[in-house]
């Protein structure tokens, strides 16, 4: 994996993930826990890809509820989850899928993305 700083990963969506931009960087996934069978998730992305991601037994996620997932990006598309931090219901998934493409990634604005 190459060099990354400590505490700093790109937000990405479900395209992102997919399309092998971070593979082997540690990023962090917004979306609604559609499956979870006790060692993969099935996430409906912030802009609405499905995405999978493998995990441990003992990850504390429920089917139904929105999280951040924070993990390794796989040469395979998916997330191998190493934190999960439950996200409010009425966390608006749309303005933050917006966030990602309009500010993150747009060249005007990532300078302010950059670890310090």
């Amino acid at each position: 994996m190459s060099e990354q700083p400590d505490g700093s990963y790109p937000r990405i969506n479900g395209k992102v993930l997919k399309s092998g931009e971070y593979v082997n960087k540690i990023v962090s996934l917004v979306g609604k826990v559609e499956v979870f069978d006790g060692t993969s998730i099935q996430l409906t992305c912030s802009d609405g890809v499905i995405a999978s991601v493998q995990c441990e037994t003992d990850a504390e996620v429920m089917q139904g509820s929105t999280y951040e997932l924070i993990g390794l990006s796989n040469d395979n598309g998916t997330l191998q989850l190493f934190v999960s931090r439950e996200l409010t219901q009425d966390m608006d998934v749309d303005l933050y899928n917006r966030m990602i493409l309009d500010v993150q990634h747009n060249p005007k604005f990532s300078g302010y993305f950059l670890p310090a």
